[in-house]
């Protein structure tokens, strides 16, 4: 509810700036109106961090994926994890952790499938033997650790879908893991990271693009109902994409492109997705072509240059230490990672493929394992999206018109604002908390302050859509079998969440498609104007 009134507030707020704005009204009024503005932000992004940023809640399970999984990314990769957990375990000298290891179900990170954990136990080879004997201690130490701080979850992590960040990710993330000795106090200074992750790019907002666009920009994302801080923060260096992506867009407008480009370059190779960004400069690029714009050609080329001299820094880093195996072992686990359906996915296909009596909250088995609850959503959500292709390439062709003309619109830092919104058209759904994102989006008040209306009715939408969610427990209290439950499921609040970006972003491409694109004068590279302070 306290985001919701945040979002309707600065909604007033900005809405009455352009009213007296429009109306030739007195200046002192605008720069109150930016002073809300910026308390608005200031508490909106307090009540993402529960009013707590220097003592956030651990996500523990979070944690051991991350840790476990850089720390000894050399002997388990991507496919070892639950196998070699439950094989350490198997020597525990705890009998019921020991008997609790070997009648254990996990997720085969091979294939996705459930299986025995015993299915492991046969050959040295799969895990002990991959290890020192310095290494198989440490190990059996460090989810000994994890173990005691999930308790009756730590069975439940075992059917996760395993450890999936990038090799790059890796590169810092074992070296945390690495250096970083488990306790109490080590965890929270983990966890601290993404907290300073977190302001350091609403700090980069401000140096950018000055204090009033930084605070729309963390009420836009940080107060949107879909992005909630229990799913991005509490874990360990989960923002490193995230803050490399804002610095892009800030270097961009302060016209540091080669420095914007290879920080892309950096966020795209630790999470594939930021990659996608790129399309708003690209397109940039090839206009400024065409129409022989010698500056913006400059400026792209730039940018470009340092997302290519990114790359192959890091790939050649990766390559010495994990060797070119642990790439191709990413592409491979990807592929098979796209695969999975979950409750939180976010893009058009989330919406193209919501069945209202497929639904969680219709079709919920309850008498199932807890791996399986969602069984039948599962195969009805994979079996729909086999004939939305269709539907699904008929928005896109619609939609990217407007894309581009809006791209080509504005300068080199809209671009890549503006690459962002394209995502939730991609064919990959990405995961809720990745559209954190929609700060980066939310710089573009930087140039039309209209732009607001359809970034905060996203989070407006989704926020009161979050208002009427089913409770967990309520499916077990009363299973569909003796009537439907009133209210909306995980997967309907992001199928909503899907709807208002599918909706909102084609709005925000109308709103800034403000300038003449076929006329002579060309928008300098760095970009501005539009209605700039209300």
């Amino acid at each position: 509810m306290t985001n919701l009134i945040i979002l309707i507030a600065a909604l007033i707020v900005i809405s009455a700036g352009l009213y007296l704005k429009k109306r030739g009204g007195d200046t002192r009024w605008a720069r109150v109106g930016d002073f809300i503005l910026m308390a608005l932000g200031a508490v909106a992004l307090l009540s993402y961090v529960n009013f707590k940023p220097l003592s956030t809640q651990p996500n523990n399970w979070d944690l051991f994926h991350y840790y476990v999984g850089s720390k000894y990314f050399s002997e388990i990769g991507y496919t070892r994890l639950y196998a070699c957990v439950a094989r350490a375990e198997a020597e525990s000298d705890d009998e019921a952790v020991s008997h609790a290891a070997k009648r254990r179900t996990i997720r085969d990170l091979e294939t996705n499938e459930l299986v025995a954990s015993r299915n492991y136990f046969f050959s040295e080879n799969y895990c002990k033997e991959r290890f020192s004997a310095a290494r198989w201690e440490s190990f059996k130490n460090d989810i000994g650790f994890f173990r005691d701080r999930l308790q009756d979850l730590w069975e439940l992590a075992q059917i996760d879908h395993g450890f999936n960040p990038s090799p790059v990710w890796i590169l810092a993330g074992g070296l945390a893991s690495g250096a970083v000795t488990l306790s109490d106090n080590a965890i929270t200074g983990l966890v601290l990271l993404d907290v300073i992750l977190l302001l350091g790019s609403v700090a980069l907002i401000a140096w950018a693009f000055g204090l009033p666009v930084a605070a729309f920009a963390a009420i836009a994302s940080t107060a949107s109902g879909g992005i909630d801080w229990a799913w991005a923060g509490g874990g360990m260096l989960r923002l490193d994409w995230f803050f490399m992506a804002v610095l892009s867009v800030c270097a961009m407008k302060r016209e540091h492109y080669v420095l914007a480009g290879a920080a892309l370059g950096y966020a795209a190779a630790l999470r594939v997705f930021p990659a996608i960004f790129a399309l708003g400069p690209f397109i940039g690029l090839l206009y400024a072509m065409i129409k022989r714009q010698r500056e913006q050609k400059i400026a792209y080329g730039k940018f470009f240059a340092g997302m290519a001299i990114s790359a192959v820094v890091l790939l050649v880093s990766v390559s010495a230490l994990y060797g070119t195996d642990s790439l191709r072992a990413f592409a491979d686990n990807t592929r098979k990672h796209s695969a999975v359906v979950s409750t939180n996915n976010v893009g058009l296909r989330t919406v193209l493929t919501y069945r209202p009596d497929t639904a969680v909250r219709n079709s919920i088995d309850v008498q199932a394992r807890e791996a399986h609850l969602y069984w039948k959503w599962e195969e009805a959500k994979a079996e729909a999206k086999k004939k939305v292709v269709p539907a699904y390439i008929a928005v896109v062709v619609v939609c990217l018109p407007l894309f581009v003309l809006a791209v080509i619109s504005g300068g080199a830092w809209q671009a890549l604002a503006l690459g962002a919104t394209f995502i939730p058209f991609a064919w990959s759904e990405m995961s809720n908390y990745y559209y954190l994102f929609l700060m980066i989006v939310a710089t573009l008040f930087a140039a039309n302050r209209k732009v607001a209306f359809p970034l905060l009715g996203v989070g407006i939408a989704t926020g009161a859509g979050k208002l009427f969610e089913i409770d967990v427990n309520r499916y077990f209290e009363q299973p569909a079998s003796q009537g439907a439950i009133s209210g909306l499921g995980m997967d309907e609040v992001y199928t909503l969440f899907s709807a208002a970006v599918c909706i909102g972003f084609p709005v925000l491409w109308w709103l800034v498609k403000s300038r003449p694109v076929f006329g002579k004068r060309a928008p300098s590279p760095a970009g501005g104007g539009g209605d700039g302070p209300a």
